[in-house]
């Protein structure tokens, strides 16, 4: 084609508008949102003009977006270190351990978990972990809760779609890394033959995983030794157990006083100016 012709060509191209912004939330005036923008350049060896196309500089951005979109963190998502807010010593240390990890075994083979008291901060803690891969070094990242997982398996099984029950445990075997929420949350001996089966798998293909659960390490060893033993091994360093302890529940903030003799009271409970003089929820 002529030189005008592949000019013509290239402005008819470059000026359409895409729609990959409505899946992926990205905006790009140079591409349009269409992911590619089209050039023109000289066959020297035919004397002739003609045009090509090449991806747009914004594709790595969107490509990034959808990675955090198919991970699934919903509100986890662009979670930071900088939102683990740690007062006392057994918040820094776990907030260390996150940090180490980052700094120091991001791509290594290593698991990290966080188990024990209920809403002590152990998702956020590993969310971070989850977002510092996803964003720093594209991994895919898994994320869903036990009871999802669970629930989602038994609503296949009762579909009586058995392909379909293989399908979603073969993607959350095989996540590049799978973060798994409140793990054992609620389980019957059924449930946890999946859980052995997901823990095994990983661990035999060396494949990272992230764990939470409201059970300490004592109860996940009595649950199934050998699997958990596995965990542990893999975590190594990076195990922080939060011993239950209901003055470390987030959740709680508010709806609790703690008194001088360390009892806690309901808030609507307390008319006594001196049993107020201490939040259940303020360190020592």
């Amino acid at each position: 084609m002529s030189l005008e012709q592949a000019i013509w060509e290239c402005k008819k191209y470059n000026n359409k508008n895409g729609i990959l912004n409505k899946d992926d939330g990205v905006e790009c005036n140079m591409c349009k949102n269409k992911g590619y923008i089209m050039y023109k350049f000289e066959d020297e060896d035919l004397g002739d003009w003609d045009v090509r196309t090449k991806k747009c500089t914004c594709m790595v951005q969107r490509e990034s977006s959808l990675r955090a979109l198919r991970s699934g963190l919903g509100e986890y998502l662009n979670k930071t270190s900088k939102d683990y807010i740690a007062i006392d010593d057994w918040q820094k240390d776990n907030k260390n351990k996150m940090i180490s990890y980052c700094q120091n075994d991001i791509e290594s083979d290593k698991w990290f978990i966080g188990c024990g008291q209920s809403g002590s901060g152990k998702t956020l803690l590993v969310s971070i972990i989850a977002n510092y891969l996803l964003k720093n070094f594209n991994k895919e990242v898994r994320y869903v809760t036990w009871t999802d997982f669970i629930s989602q398996l038994k609503r296949d099984m009762l579909g009586d779609n058995s392909n379909q029950v293989s399908k979603y445990l073969d993607e959350i075997k095989n996540a590049e890394v799978l973060f798994l929420d409140e793990l054992l949350k609620i389980y019957n001996q059924t449930d946890l033959k999946y859980a052995i089966e997901i823990i095994n798998y990983r661990y035999n293909n060396n494949l990272k995983t992230l764990i939470t659960s409201e059970h300490s390490l004592k109860e996940l060893l009595k649950i199934d030794e050998a699997t958990f033993g596995r965990v542990i091994e893999k975590s190594k360093e990076y195990v922080v157990e939060i011993p239950k302890d209901s003055t470390k529940n987030y959740r709680l903030k508010n709806k609790y006083w703690r008194g001088n003799n360390g009892q806690l009271f309901y808030k609507k409970d307390i008319s006594s100016h001196h049993q107020r003089q201490r939040w259940c929820n303020k360190s020592d």
